[in-house]
């Protein structure tokens, strides 16, 4: 399992023996967690280290949002580079049949756009089983 971000605010993902992911909001006033299903036409995952390699590639800043989506659209990731560090903000969805409602869960994260930014590249690409060589 990784952690992105900085206590007490993370996104906790886990990669399952499927291939999916488990993706948890901790947060002081919330616990959300998903099982992410992973995209059956591509490489699983390598489509959301892609996105984190090219947020860390882009360090120094960009203009406007960068958005990440799942392919069922249940995990979105839109990220915002603020001068030193970068908002993430992360959208969980989910449905418990036990209910029978659908239920929506937000964090936005600040990461240094330096070294931490890096780290979690380095640790969504490790998780999801991606070389990083591949996105250069």
């Amino acid at each position: 399992m990784i952690r992105i971000g900085t206590a007490p605010d993370l996104l906790e993902v886990s990669r399952l023996p499927s291939g999916d992911i488990e993706v948890t909001l901790v947060g002081p006033h919330i616990r959300a967690s998903h099982t992410v299903r992973r995209h059956y036409a591509d490489d699983g995952f390598g489509d959301l280290a892609k996105y984190f390699t090219s947020l860390e590639a882009s360090w120094r800043g960009w203009e406007g949002e960068r958005e990440w989506r799942s392919l069922e659209g249940e995990l979105r990731v839109v990220a915002r580079h603020a001068g030193s560090h970068v908002a993430l903000t992360v959208a969980l969805a989910g449905f418990d049949p036990a209910s029978d409602r659908r239920w929506f869960a937000e964090m936005v994260l600040r990461l240094d756009a330096g070294a931490q930014l890096s780290g979690a590249a380095d640790d969504v690409a490790r998780e999801v089983g991606w070389l990083r060589a591949d996105a250069r």
